[in-house]
């Protein structure tokens, strides 16, 4: 397993709004663990198997899925 950390533009600007303890949630869900959300930034830092481009998809497509977000990250 290899330790991440993903920085989600464009959140909590703009009026896209997600709460930490709702983004550790759905990275949980997602099986990652050791998740740790940094302030109020959409940055996180947890835990994955898998390559950046597996875990940038899945996380890209879990945050549309649930908050409607088009999300974008750097991991």
């Amino acid at each position: 397993m290899a330790r991440w950390v993903a920085l989600l533009r464009g959140v909590n600007v703009n009026g896209i709004t997600i709460r930490s303890a709702e983004l550790a949630a759905l990275f949980r869900e997602l099986g990652y663990e050791d998740v740790r959300t940094v302030l109020a930034s959409g940055n996180v830092v947890f835990t994955a198997d898998g390559d950046a481009a597996s875990v940038t998809g899945a996380v890209e497509q879990a945050l549309r899925d649930r908050f409607g977000y088009d999300a974008w990250i750097v991991l």
